[in-house]
């Protein structure tokens, strides 16, 4: 029986990384997608026979064909797609937010997980039980924002992040909604406040504890997953 495939994208560093290394750990074919081949080594140094890794910025549409062609010469079916790629923005408020920092993150955030999914959409309808994760944000949760949970004392906004995450989770709803059809489950995951180098102040959780958590949760994902989004800090579903 051959080993089952995921696909990782922003798998250099963090939770992606993290994931990786998971994946690899429990017998996993790993296509991992990093922007710079130098980090192509750690993955082949002890994984080497079962690690495949993409080297492509997913906010380039070169990406789509990188990875189609890295998925036609290692596999023919995707069990999982985790579109993990992402960057914080880096200004909060309206004097200094402009429409290039915006654009930037909606194109990695929300048109990279697009890019991702139809490079992949042929190896998905190719599996027995596929499932694409989004990895979203609390921040990006248009329910929560408007309730209050995010607003800060000195006013500040993380505009493009934001707003970048909440079209994602769009782009995930329609997603779900498309693909079911085709028996793919589509859904979003919030990994919890992760210890990163651009990690929330009020971070409590370890990459790779995460990752742990999120491998557990996709092997045990049913049909009722698709077009949820979930917390995995609480294990619960959270309003989008």
């Amino acid at each position: 029986m051959s080993a089952r495939c995921v696909l990782i994208t922003g798998a250099g560093r963090g939770l992606g990384y993290a994931l990786s290394r998971i994946f690899l750990i429990r017998g996993w074919r790993v296509f991992p997608v990093v922007r710079k081949a130098s980090a192509i080594p750690a993955f082949l140094a002890e994984h080497q026979k079962r690690c495949c890794p993409v080297v492509a910025d997913v906010a380039k549409d070169e990406a789509v064909s990188a990875i189609t062609t890295a998925l036609s010469r290692g596999t023919n079916s995707l069990d999982v797609l985790i579109n993990n790629a992402g960057i914080l923005g880096w200004t909060s408020r309206i004097d200094d937010v402009t429409p290039k920092e915006l654009l930037a993150l909606i194109d990695i955030h929300c048109v990279g997980a697009l890019r991702c999914t139809k490079a992949a959409f042929p190896y998905l309808r190719a599996a027995d039980n596929p499932i694409v994760v989004n990895i979203t944000s609390r921040y990006g949760s248009v329910s929560r924002n408007a309730s209050g949970d995010f607003r800060n004392k000195d006013g500040q906004v993380m505009y493009s992040y934001r707003i970048a995450k909440a079209a994602q989770n769009m782009l995930t709803l329609c997603l779900s909604q498309e693909l079911d059809a085709y028996g793919i489950r589509v859904c979003a995951v919030h990994p919890g406040r992760l210890k990163t180098a651009c990690g929330p102040s009020d971070a409590d959780t370890e990459p790779s504890e995460a990752a742990h958590k999120l491998f557990e949760w996709i092997v045990n994902a049913d049909r009722g997953v698709n077009g949820c989004c979930f917390d995995l800090s609480s294990g619960g579903k959270m309003q989008w």
